[in-house]
């Protein structure tokens, strides 16, 4: 049996609701059930029937009116055909405090995109076991943004559906994808790192389940290769996103022959890991180890010492995938449509790298 995505209660009632309205079954004028009726009909609190109706009445599909009830707005006030739902979908199987600050950029930015073209962005938890979502044939679904890594499986199955769908900051291809410029990011970081005098540069990876982390690891071989640097395997090593796996990569690359003098991430959690570790190892960032991250995340920004790090706008990618789903909510997509937008990665320079320590 297929399990059903993860979406919250009252939002799947505003769902449940805002159909019936569409379809006719709550009539234009009429008055919805009272709070308590809806209550008992849902099997939920009041408080989330209260949320489900401010979203509708933010939709404009009921106008309450003081001591008589919830009434259904008039044709005139009727949203058009695609005021729907875009689903924000996410894995939910690996450590959700290793992609936080991101996601939750790019989720803020989308729903300020889809409220300006008149869809509400609601957020669906999807696990590796027996994933799948539901409402794609009959529910007021717009679109689905497929977010990080899923299976090819469950792409397939909402392509297939004839929703729209993209994939953000994931590759498949049976659609559109929005993504990092991963390449040229590491490559400019490792080019950078190369002019200040490093030569022994290690990498900390993330899981190469995810596109992102395979893109990334070739990038840092290649931007080697181009700058006339050995690879040394036995500084790079596959971690998994966190704060507490740079850490414990940092400590395995640094007990792995002779050390390295810089080491960049795949990501800044790893990298924030990484400066810790050093700091227990009694190195210092950047005077013994220059540490560079990937992503620039806020908490980058204000660590000790600061991160140098590879830029992705997390807005950026939001705009464009929101933007590029609700085209093909006009236009049936075809096979050339399936491409891959790569939004720019440019390395911003702080506290945590410079010149090769004088000991090397």
């Amino acid at each position: 049996m297929k399990e059903k995505a993860f979406v919250p209660k009252y939002k799947s009632i505003y769902m449940d609701m805002a159909r019936k309205i569409q379809s006719g079954e709550f009539p234009a004028g009429s008055r919805l059930p009272y709070e308590r009726e809806l209550c008992a009909q849902y099997g939920v609190e009041r408080v989330t029937i209260r949320h489900a109706l401010q979203l509708l009445e933010e939709d404009n599909l009921i106008q309450k009116q003081a001591g008589r009830g919830s009434f259904v707005s008039g044709p005139a006030a009727q949203p058009a055909p695609l005021h729907q739902s875009i689903l924000f979908a996410m894995n939910r199987s690996y450590d959700i405090r290793s992609i936080g600050e991101f996601n939750s950029k790019m989720f803020f930015r989308m729903e300020d995109v889809c409220h300006r073209h008149g869809c509400s962005l609601m957020y669906a938890g999807i696990k590796d076991s027996g994933e799948h979502i539901t409402g794609l044939e009959d529910g007021p679904v717009a679109g689905v943004l497929l977010v990080s890594r899923h299976s090819d499986a469950l792409v397939e199955e909402v392509a297939a559906s004839g929703t729209p769908v993209i994939c953000v900051n994931h590759f498949s291809p049976r659609v559109q994808c929005v993504m990092p410029d991963n390449m040229s990011g590491v490559r400019e970081a490792v080019a950078r790192l190369r002019a200040w005098g490093h030569e022994r540069i290690g990498f900390i990876s993330g899981p190469l389940t995810f596109i992102n982390a395979q893109e990334r690891l070739a990038a840092f071989r290649h931007g080697l290769w181009e700058n006339g640097l050995p690879i040394d395997e036995r500084l790079i090593v596959e971690s998994d996103w966190t704060y507490e796996g740079g850490v414990q990569a940092m400590k395995e690359i640094m007990g792995a022959g002779e050390p390295p003098t810089a080491v960049c991430t795949a990501s800044d959690m790893m990298a924030i890991g990484a400066i810790e570790a050093a700091r227990q190892l009694g190195l210092r960032v950047p005077e013994d180890l220059s540490v560079v991250g990937f992503d620039n995340i806020d908490m980058g920004l204000y660590c000790a010492p600061s991160l140098t790090t590879v830029s992705v706008d997390a807005q950026q990618i939001a705009v464009v995938a929101v933007e590029a789903l609700l085209r093909f909510r006009q236009e049936k997509p075809t096979p050339a449509d399936r491409y891959v937008i790569r939004v720019p990665a440019r390395l911003v320079e702080r506290a945590s790298a410079g010149p090769v320590p004088a000991r090397a």
